[in-house]
This record gives C-alpha cells, structure tokens and sequence, in this order.
C-alpha cells in the first residue's frame, strides 16, 4: 500500500507549481536557504542534499515530475544556471559575478576556437562508438546512391554542390580518405538557396536535411559553438576533467575589473611593474573553481507533470 508523498516531495511539488521550468541545483539552493540546509561555512548540507534528491528520484520514478535533461546551449544559459551546480556559496556568487564580464569580453572580441567543420567532426566522432553507427553509415550509402543516379541530369552549378555534398559526407560518416574544408552544413544551406529547383533535386535535399538533422541535432550543434567560445577563455586537458580560466584572461579580469579581482582571497599584486612583474602576480585560487568539469555536463530542468 502507498504511504503517499513525503514532506521533502510535497515541499518539491509546491516549489515547482508556480514554474514552467526548474533546475535542479537551484532548487536545492533554493530549499536549502529556506529550510536551513545550509551550513556555516555556507555550503549545501550534505545529509539535506541527499534527501532531496531521494525525493525528486522519486518524485520521477511516481511520475510527478519530468526532468529534461541537457547541456548548456549558449552563455546565456551558462549565466542563468551554471552559477548553481555547485555546493559553496561563495562559488555561486562569484559565478554570478564574473561570467557576465566574461560575456562583455566575448562580444567584444568573438575568437570561436573551432568552427562549424569540428563541431561536425566531434559529434560524428561521438557518435562512431555507438554500435548503432552502422546503420548511420548505410543511411548515407543509400543517399549516395540516390546522388549518383540523378547527378547526370543537373546543371554544373547544382551537380557540383551535390559532388561536394559527396566528399563530405564519405569523409564523415565513412573511412574513406578524403577531406573537405566545407562544413556540410553550410554546404546544405548552399543547395537551398539554389534558384529554379527540380523535383528531383528537391527530393534529394530534402532526404539530405533529414539525414543532417537527426545526425546532428540543432541542440548538439548549438552546444558545439558554445563550447567553441567558452574554451576562448577557459583551458581543458584533452578529456575536459581539468577546466580552468586561462591566465591572461585573468589578467584581462584584473585589468578591467580590478577591486573585483584584487578583494578576492588569496590575491597578492606584484610589488613592481618591472619586467617580469605579470610572473609575480597572485590570483586567488577561487577564480580556478569558477570553471570546472561538470560545465559541460548534462543539467536537470524538473517541471510537474501536468
């Protein structure tokens, strides 16, 4: 027989009621401030964390509420929510504090690390260790087969975006060696702002764009160009464990903000500006934990199940 919902669900249940959306991490924020779940050295109280996520599992595994889960989109994202995926407050402050002018700086001076091209290959990558990929790989045989057969009856300017089409597709989603500079996304968007477009060629692209999209979703995508300008400011050892501002965007923080940086615990100035004076310059060790890991992991957005 149930025993009906505890107080800990009854409490998620009426803090979710009133939003369309809710993040996890800042729910528990949220509870834990109002209901002393927070310690004295201003951090998440471990014992009350754990029982709040017993009750959002169960709330899922009742069916009262549905999480979606997600990477960050876009920096506005990273600014709303990224703040509260941790457990000290100090942390979540300071979050709030500097990626904003991490923002100002990034649109200021747009330095992407990588285009739309490695954002295809990384998700192609991704998706190669699936045992799954083989049937990825004979989709795309199947529309190189449809290419071939109506390349003939083209005109050079359609027939050369569909050859193009081709090398890009044996290059990422086959082991053939060959390689093109065009991402085959854009490559796509070239193919439909053609003029006077046959049946034929309508059909062909409209089986491209549907072999595109679910091979790479928008979502993936857009998350690709996130990261690609985050890691403008940020460095990762190769499996993105370690995830740290880069030291001059530091300085570019100290330079333009500098009581900010320079009331952080643990800053230490250089004693003169002489050569070699940057090498002397102390930054608080708090600035390494606004990045980590987990910013390029899923987050849970919960919402009652209506």
């Amino acid at each position: 027989m149930s025993k009906g919902l505890g107080n800990k669900q009854k409490l998620i249940l009426e803090t979710l009621a009133p939003n369309n959306k809710y993040l996890r991490n800042k729910l528990l924020w949220d509870l834990a401030r109002e209901h002393s779940g927070i310690t004295n050295d201003n951090e998440i109280e471990k014992p009350f964390e754990r029982s709040i996520q017993r009750a959002i599992s169960k709330l899922e595994e009742s069916k009262h509420i549905i999480i979606e889960r997600r990477k960050l989109r876009d920096f506005d994202d990273l600014i709303e929510n990224y703040p509260y995926k941790t457990k000290r407050l100090e942390i979540c402050q300071l979050r709030k504090k500097i990626i904003p002018l991490l923002k100002v700086m990034l649109e200021k001076h747009d330095m992407p690390k990588f285009g739309l091209n490695a954002i295809e290959h990384r998700i192609i990558y991704n998706a190669k260790q699936s045992e799954n990929y083989i049937a990825v790989e004979q989709e795309w045989r199947q529309l190189e087969e449809l290419i071939f057969q109506n390349l003939s009856a083209l005109n050079s300017g359609k027939r050369e975006l569909l050859l193009s089409i081709l090398i890009r597709g044996r290059e990422l989603f086959t082991f053939a060696d060959c390689v093109y500079k065009k991402p085959l996304g854009k490559l796509i968007e070239q193919c439909s702002e053609q003029e006077s477009l046959s049946k034929n060629f309508l059909h062909i692209l409209k089986k491209i764009k549907k072999f595109y999209s679910n091979i790479f979703p928008k979502s993936e995508l857009n998350h690709g160009v996130f990261k690609s300008k985050l890691y403008s400011f940020v460095q990762a050892d190769s499996r993105g464990q370690s995830v740290r501002i880069k030291k001059n965007i530091k300085f570019d923080l100290l330079r333009y903000h500098r009581e900010l940086i320079q009331l952080l615990p643990g800053h230490q100035d250089s004693p003169t500006k002489s050569l070699g004076f940057e090498r002397r310059t102390k930054f608080s060790p708090l600035l390494d934990e606004i990045f980590n890991k987990h910013v390029f992991s899923q987050f849970h957005f919960l919402s009652i199940n209506r």
